[in-house]
């Protein structure tokens, strides 16, 4: 029996993307959108972290693959059990490193549960043991427009935290909002952030957009859909290079603090 430990894999500057939301946004609907994004040749991986013992948004993602994902290179890894920002940073600091090592991702993404509170896991993130390991990008956040019309929701301090925190925000499920409510939300937006870069997200084209394609107004109306879902998917996959502002301010945050 040999007496040898192998050296340790060091990894560095993995591309690391935060996709954050309040609970019923939508983030599993973008990060399959991102997911969709991936090269064929690149190796991906997917931290998700669920409130509670039974992880809901880990099967769904599952489910929701036309593939294996082994096969498209995808890892997915759960920590259940409570909020990865809330309990100690032992459990998110173990399933990172175990996702690194066994898995070897060229890039990887993180989903904190939606009850999260994005601050203090940028903060566990922006460490500086991670700051070698991980090139944490730009935060990605989701917002519902069906929730932002609740006032229940747009007052809440736990749902304006994602906003405040947000490099890129994606805004879903707007089609019921008029442009006057359009550009109010727009409004509110940058009270909170003034800096966010705001994407309106892009849904999949319908199955009769797809299948007809003898009438020429249904023809060039699938023509303009694909064109608008192929800019939004290369818009939405270039906010994962995109370098973050929220971050690098907290890792000088964390570098004061360390320093006192």
């Amino acid at each position: 029996m040999s007496l040898f430990v192998k050296n340790p894999i060091i990894f560095q500057n993995i591309p690391c993307t935060l996709v954050t939301g309040f609970l019923g946004a939508g983030k599993t609907t973008v990060i399959n959108q991102l997911l969709a994004t991936k090269p064929d040749d690149e190796r991906w991986a997917l931290l998700i972290n669920e409130f509670g013992r039974i992880g809901i948004d880990g099967a769904l993602l599952a489910s929701s693959q036309d593939n294996d994902l082994e096969q498209k290179n995808i890892a997915i890894r759960e920590v259940s059990g409570g909020c990865i920002c809330c309990t100690s940073q032992l459990p998110l600091q173990i399933a990172i490193s175990r996702l690194l090592s066994e898995h070897h991702p060229q890039r990887l993404l993180i989903e904190p549960t939606g009850l999260a509170h994005p601050r203090e896991l940028i903060l566990q993130l922006s460490a500086p043991h991670w700051q070698t390991a991980l090139k944490m990008n730009a935060v990605i956040t989701v917002l519902s427009g069906e929730q932002w019309q609740q006032i229940k929701y747009r007052d809440h301090d736990g749902y304006q935290a994602h906003v405040r925190d947000a490099d890129v925000l994606i805004i879903n499920r707007y089609v019921q909002l008029n442009t006057s409510e359009k550009q109010t939300l727009v409004e509110w937006i940058t009270t909170l952030n003034a800096q966010v870069k705001i994407i309106w997200s892009v849904s999949g084209l319908t199955a009769s957009e797809a299948t007809d394609s003898s009438d020429v107004h249904l023809s060039d109306k699938f023509v303009a859909n694909k064109l608008v879902a192929d800019a939004y998917s290369s818009t939405l996959n270039d906010q994962l290079n995109q370098p973050s502002s929220i971050i690098r301010i907290n890792e000088k945050l964390v570098f004061l603090i360390l320093k006192n």
